[in-house]
């Protein structure tokens, strides 16, 4: 493999992840993106949009739209921020709060799949040369 193919390997195994998540969060009716929005949220690594959009590396048009449609489904409230009358802050409705548990199992099993036959010390490996890989392009 050449280095050139990085972009390419890399695209086609997130594309794989992705559809493969969507795939099997259909039973609970999320997609892969509001997956990824309840986790940041329980893992407080963000509750508005702005900084959803920052951890997620979405813009904000379609992090409007996931949110709203999170909102349709009942999974997220939101609050005003009595910081900035303009923003919102973000929490998790009961019902999210209820259905994350069950899809963590799921998320892990495809996660595992992915690197299945992977030795631990590979995996480590592999892990310390993507978080190289972000660093890199900071």
């Amino acid at each position: 493999m050449v280095v050139g193919d990085f972009g390419k390997l890399i695209a086609l195994v997130r594309n794989l992840m992705m559809a493969k998540l969507d795939d099997a969060l259909k039973a609970y009716d999320l997609t892969s993106s509001q997956y990824g929005v309840l986790k940041t949220i329980v893992e407080s690594k963000a509750d508005t949009l702005a900084t959803l959009c920052e951890t997620m590396q979405h813009d904000k048009g379609a992090m409007s739209r996931i949110l709203s449609r999170m909102e349709e489904k009942s999974l997220i409230v939101r609050k005003p921020c009595p910081d900035d009358g303009r923003a919102f802050k973000l929490a998790l409705s009961d019902k999210a709060l209820a259905l994350y548990p069950q899809t963590v199992e799921l998320v892990e099993e495809i996660y595992g799949q992915a690197l299945k036959g992977a030795e631990p010390a590979e995996r480590e490996q592999f892990f310390s040369v993507l978080e190289k890989c972000r660093d890199n392009l900071s």
